[in-house]
């Protein structure tokens, strides 16, 4: 923890966190009570920080308020009679999102409970609709990420993999899940399979070194580390593969 200013920064991504934040908002990393330290931990593919375009279940969930205010004003000027208006979920209003598939992100929703099952109380609704919505089911599964519930995260990534076997970001997040559940054989069955579509994806390569590692598999931790490195040694992620190998396996790339 930041003594001057009370908060908890990241090690992997510098996002500044709530004092009582376990996780990181943005990246999903684990927060240590040291700063500037951070336990070997694999790192979501798919970033959480927000962008400005909304996503479409969200425009969708608007439009649906908007129609149903419509109908009940217009049955009230008519006379036809009263109408009960529904209390809009407005915990996904004035929120930007953070990926392609623009899963719903409100601010700090790592560390906010109630917005986290609004949100997936929407997102349930909105497929129940729409049960083939691909996006819906992948935004849902992102949710459940967020909130530490990784088994529900693992059912929804499998069911958005059915239809889009060839995504290395989706299975590097389900395989950050299984991690999360200490299933390390399908943690890294996940990160290869990610790599096996795209071996330049340097957080993959990172996860794979993170997996070898946590099970002391010092000399594969130390090849997947390395590799990270080389791919890019001044991204983030090739910043900390450098920082595992320098603390925990005494590999100082930069001498």
């Amino acid at each position: 923890m930041d003594r001057e200013t009370g908060f908890r920064k990241c090690a992997n991504c510098g996002t500044e966190n709530s004092p009582d934040s376990s996780f990181c908002k943005n990246c999903g990393s684990p927060l240590s009570d040291e700063t500037g330290k951070n336990p070997a931990h694999p790192v979501r593919r798919i970033s959480r920080k927000r962008k400005a375009k909304g996503s479409n279940s969200e425009s969708k969930a608007a439009l649906i308020v908007f129609v149903v205010l419509l109908i009940g004003g217009l049955l009230l000027l008519s006379g036809s009679g009263t109408f009960d208006f529904p209390k809009a979920d407005t915990s996904h209003e004035g929120h930007n999102h953070p990926t392609d598939q623009n899963p719903i992100i409100p601010p700090d929703a790592g560390n906010n409970a109630a917005a986290l099952n609004s949100q997936i109380a929407n997102l349930e609704n909105l497929l129940a609709a729409e049960p083939g919505n691909d996006s819906l089911q992948l935004e849902l599964a992102h949710k459940y990420f967020d909130k530490k519930e990784f088994t529900k995260a693992i059912n929804g990534y499998t069911l958005y993999l059915k239809n889009h076997p060839n995504s290395p970001e989706v299975l590097t997040d389900m395989g950050v899940c299984y991690f999360n559940l200490e299933n390390f054989a399908e943690a890294e069955k996940n990160f290869l399979k990610a790599l096996e579509l795209d071996p330049q994806q340097q957080i993959a390569n990172l996860n794979m070194g993170v997996v070898k590692l946590v099970q002391d598999q010092r000399d594969a931790a130390k090849e997947w580390l390395t590799k990270t490195v080389r791919l890019n040694p001044n991204s983030e992620t090739g910043s900390r593969a450098k920082a595992l190998l320098k603390e925990e396996l005494k590999v100082d790339l930069d001498n």
